[in-house]
């Protein structure tokens, strides 16, 4: 099982996913720590591979990686747009501008045709 987080910057939201992706999980993080936030997470078991879309800080990206290495024993696997991916073609004269989650939203769009 694959956890995925897309960590915004009010919300955090996650789901789990083998084949399919499961139901998906959002709550608060404006106000308060980000480690707060993700100790509040309750998985049914833990996953295999920790997978997260973000703009966050070096900050906040720190966090989420020691709570992945303290909660699972696993590294994270950060996301990021990327001049093409999965057959789409990011037409950004900087793919890095895109924001992540509507990248993610194109090629899963793109992989829906």
């Amino acid at each position: 099982m694959k956890l995925l987080l897309d960590i915004g910057n009010s919300r955090v939201k996650w789901a789990m996913s083998n084949a399919d992706l499961g139901p998906g999980h959002a709550l608060e993080h404006a106000g308060r720590t980000l480690e707060a936030a993700l100790a509040e997470i309750s998985l049914p078991a833990g996953p295999r591979e920790v997978w997260v879309a973000s703009v966050a800080s070096l900050d906040q990206r720190a966090a989420v990686e020691a709570w992945a290495n303290r909660q699972f024993g696993l590294p994270v696997r950060w996301v990021a747009s990327e001049p093409c991916a999965c057959g789409v073609r990011n037409a950004y004269a900087n793919p890095e501008r895109l924001g992540v989650d509507r990248w993610l939203a194109v090629i899963a769009g793109h992989a829906r045709l």
